[in-house]
């Protein structure tokens, strides 16, 4: 069993941001596997679906920026729950402090809901 998963050593709640910068992390570097693939054997090997999960993420984190930089907290939140799939309580939470992360941790999040959607999707269509 790995330590992280150890529930004798961590208290659920550090678990869980453990195997959610985990998760991030290990993302982070498939994307960057999928661009040294594509610089050695072109994109045609992984398509275009990975570096637009990415710049569909960057997009929506400056859509909300945006939003909230017009003081449209309510729009905001609609488009973070939305594209995150979290409640409106959780929503409205993240986008009263949205300003205080830095856009890589937005555009990171983002990227891995947008992962998970995809890979559940992939998921619903196979037998």
């Amino acid at each position: 069993m790995f330590p992280i998963m150890s529930p004798a050593l961590i208290d659920v709640p550090e678990r869980l941001v453990r195997l959610e910068r985990t998760l991030s992390l290990t993302i982070d570097l498939l994307h960057h596997l999928i661009e040294r693939l594509d610089g050695q054997f072109g994109q045609a090997l992984f398509g275009e679906d990975m570096k637009r999960l990415a710049a569909e993420a960057r997009e929506d984190a400056e859509r909300i920026d945006a939003l909230v930089r017009e003081k449209k907290r309510p729009a905001a939140a609609k488009l973070f729950r939305e594209v995150a799939g979290v409640t409106w309580d959780e929503a409205h939470k993240v986008i009263g402090a949205w300003n205080s992360y830095p856009l890589t941790e937005k555009v990171k999040w983002l990227r891995l809901n947008r992962s998970v959607k995809a890979l559940e999707q992939i998921q619903s269509r196979s037998p």
